[in-house]
């Protein structure tokens, strides 16, 4: 049995063992096996929480799901200042050092048909250290007032 792929608009049966793509060819075939793979788009992309950016206490930790429409399902893949930091659709970072601020990327893969799309984020950290010390800067301003 012949095999014909074809990027189609739509199918329509015809007659029992008959399929007819949007641009009027035919496959006539007792077995026929349609495999539909789509996605990803990139504008279809969500991160949940649904930010674009998240500020994140020192010594916090923050947990960013990825996912996107898919078929078949997608394969996530996260990276940081350009190398491979986790896989799957969940990133968790615990225990954040001003060191883990920059622009994380999620990347989904369709493995059907290798069409990728990525999305980023930018994680701010908020010191304590510099928070303490513009707290006491503001208290020996307000002392000399």
């Amino acid at each position: 049995m012949s095999q014909k792929e074809s990027m189609m608009g739509s199918t329509s049966t015809v007659q029992p063992g008959t399929v007819r793509w949007g641009n009027n060819d035919e496959v006539t075939s007792n077995k026929i096996r349609l495999v539909v793979q789509y996605g990803p788009l990139k504008t279809d992309i969500n991160f949940d929480p649904a930010e674009v950016a998240y500020t994140v206490g020192e010594t916090g930790s923050l947990t960013v799901n990825c996912s996107v429409d898919c078929k078949p399902s997608c394969i996530y893949t996260w990276t940081y200042l350009e190398r491979g930091i986790a896989t799957g659709s969940r990133l968790s970072l615990t225990h954040i050092t001003e060191q883990d601020a920059g622009y994380y990327k999620c990347t989904a893969r369709n493995p059907g048909s290798g069409i990728t799309a990525d999305k980023y984020f930018k994680l701010h950290v908020e010191s304590k250290w510099s928070k303490a010390v513009v707290e006491n800067m503001y208290e020996q301003l307000c002392y000399l007032c």
